[in-house]
């Protein structure tokens, strides 16, 4: 059940890493013991799997129980890291391992988080506690929003009863933080704080798992994700609306510079695409719907391509099967390394910033019917 936990923290802001390639050329040196009662998981087999080893299509080892629910497995893992054992039932446990590990496990195969004891691992043990008071939280918040999405006319009394258990629940997880700040646990918190409401929050507890975890497979990739959303953020300072858009100069189809700047005087829509990206295509006809609604009123759209060397001619096939009419397409055919996707900060596609006619930035991000609302809004149908 909370192996989704480690893939919400791993997936936030759209980020996906992997060490697969990494992990080719470690040695799997450290020793791992696991033994214990499972029951009701008679003859079943439970999965371990990482995030950093293969993720949960692949288990990273399965080791299977006996007719009497028991198992006993010496393995070696390459680096310290956080596992999920998985039951064939769904039911899942979080696991830490350190290496030199001899960890027994006593549970009970309809309610794994609920009825199970992990012996000879405090940071497993902690880790399960904070999920099932986190648990119990989300099941309360996610039948008051059902309760709301039925009748929106309760908001003021459902507001009533769950700001008290929030804030209960909040003061528990500041309190969790605060007592186990050493402990690589503090990954169970992860899920339960906004990226954005508490982003201090938020990268100090990754600080600290970096810190505390260091050398383990989650910390690599925690480290690669604070980097991205290090960069998201200089994006988004860089960004800000009435703040001028950064120069883009870069060759059209039959190789001739366009500038951004050769467009000021309209209002422009930059938009970052690339003919192999699916929801870029997908998005195309709200662009040239607005293109073909507000371009006679000053409309423009400057099209940055990320297609990759070798794929002009899909750039350029993609440009008439979509019917997108206006002159300005432009790519370095350098993929994600092209400058102007530097200069934006763009970590993923489709990515889109408005422009007024002065050249400052009016908006970003915006697409269907986002878009229509903010040219709405301009020219005034």
């Amino acid at each position: 059940m909370f192996k989704k936990y480690i893939g919400i923290l791993i997936c936030a802001l759209g980020f996906s890493f992997s060490l697969n390639a990494q992990v080719q050329q470690v040695k799997a040196n450290i020793p791992v013991h696991l033994e214990g009662l499972i029951v009701g998981a008679e003859n079943q087999s439970f999965y371990l799997s990482s995030q950093s080893l293969g993720g949960q299509q692949r288990p990273y080892h399965v080791i299977q129980i006996d007719s009497t629910g028991r198992f006993n497995s010496d393995f070696m893992i390459p680096f310290k890291d956080y596992f999920v054992g998985s039951l064939q039932n769904g039911q899942s446990l979080n696991l830490i391992f350190h290496g030199n590990d001899s960890i027994k496990i006593y549970g009970d195969a309809k309610s794994l988080l609920f009825n199970c004891n992990v012996i000879g691992s405090t940071d497993s043990h902690l880790m399960m506690e904070f999920y099932k008071e986190f648990s119990i939280f989300k099941r309360v918040e996610d039948s008051l929003k059902l309760v709301l999405r039925k009748d929106p006319s309760q908001q003021a009394a459902i507001n009533t009863v769950f700001k008290p258990y929030a804030n209960q629940f909040y003061t528990y997880r500041n309190t969790f933080i605060q007592g186990n700040s050493t402990s690589p646990a503090l990954i169970a918190t992860i899920s339960s704080i906004g990226i954005e409401a508490e982003s201090e929050l938020y990268m100090q507890v990754v600080d600290l798992i970096i810190k505390n975890y260091s050398g383990s497979g989650l910390s690599a990739l925690l480290m690669k994700q604070k980097a991205q959303l290090q960069s998201q953020k200089r994006r988004d300072n860089l960004l800000q609306p009435g703040s001028l858009a950064p120069e883009i100069a870069m060759p059209d189809v039959n190789g001739d510079t366009i500038k951004l700047s050769d467009l000021q005087g309209k209002v422009v829509l930059i938009d970052f695409w690339a003919s192999w990206c699916g929801p870029c295509r997908r998005e195309n006809p709200n662009v040239v719907k607005a293109y073909n609604k507000y371009n006679e009123s000053g409309f423009e759209v400057y099209s940055v391509s990320f297609d990759k060397p070798g794929m002009k001619s899909r750039w350029v096939g993609a440009i008439a099967q979509d019917g997108l009419l206006w002159p300005s397409h432009v790519s370095d055919l350098k993929g994600f390394a092209t400058q102007a996707g530097r200069d934006y900060g763009v970590t993923g596609i489709p990515f889109t910033c408005l422009v007024d006619q002065e050249g400052k930035i009016i908006a970003t991000n915006v697409r269907g019917p986002k878009l229509e609302a903010e040219l709405r809004k301009i020219y005034g149908f």
